[in-house]
């Protein structure tokens, strides 16, 4: 059975970056100049899928200086947004995976033997660090803003919903910078353990969105 989904691009104007992932031979970055790239095990059914043997995906493999850079847009800036919706599926082995990273910047991922979602900023000095339940081999929207001024840095949303109860919370009650130490965009891969999962409709803002227009990127999805 296929999922048919309607979405609105007009929510993603004004992202820095927005991949739809409805084509493997075009990886497009539609609103920064860029293409991406899918390696080994990677399938393309309704957005992307890889196969946690060999897949991922680069979604900006010719490279940028850090991970939200636009023409105008300093890498000093405090605040970014992260929208995705995922289909996460456990690894039988019990290994550590990563679904999505900008290496330096943030990573999305899920530890040894566990069944929650680990959302992660890093800093020059120490990290920030939420976990989340998320359910397996379901499509979920996931979101997150950070903001270095903010007493509470990171904000995540499941579902167009503010998350106010998790299950990990560390490192999150102090303003902080995030470390832009690499440029990687990254699907699927990591560490050589490869994730299985599927994405669609990634985006990245140069500034932190209101919980309203995070409510609206959910629910302006139709699927069928």
């Amino acid at each position: 059975m296929y999922l048919s989904c309607f979405i609105s691009v007009q929510l993603y104007k004004d992202s820095s970056h927005f991949w739809p992932l409805d084509s493997l031979v075009e990886i497009k970055d539609l609103a920064s100049p860029g293409w991406g790239k899918a390696n080994g095990g990677v399938s393309e059914v309704f957005g992307m899928t890889t196969d946690g043997v060999s897949g991922e995906v680069h979604l900006n493999h010719e490279g940028d200086t850090c991970a939200t850079e636009t023409a105008n847009y300093s890498c000093g800036d405090a605040g970014f947004t992260v929208s995705l919706f995922i289909k996460p599926e456990n690894r039988a082995d019990g290994l550590q995976k990563t679904f999505f990273k900008s290496l330096g910047k943030f990573v999305v991922y899920q530890e040894a033997n566990s069944k929650s979602l680990i959302v992660r900023v890093q800093r020059a000095t120490e990290y920030c660090l939420k976990e989340i339940s998320m359910p397996e081999k379901i499509w979920s929207h996931l979101a997150f803003t950070y903001d270095a001024s903010s007493p509470q840095t990171l904000t995540v949303y499941r579902n167009g919903q503010r998350i106010d109860k998790f299950i990990r919370d560390e490192g999150c009650n102090k303003a902080g910078i995030p470390d832009f130490s690499s440029s990687s965009v990254l699907l699927g891969g990591g560490d050589s353990v490869y994730a299985k999962a599927s994405y669609f409709h990634i985006a990245i803002w140069k500034q932190v969105l209101p919980e309203e227009s995070i409510a609206q990127l959910f629910h302006a999805t139709k699927c069928e």
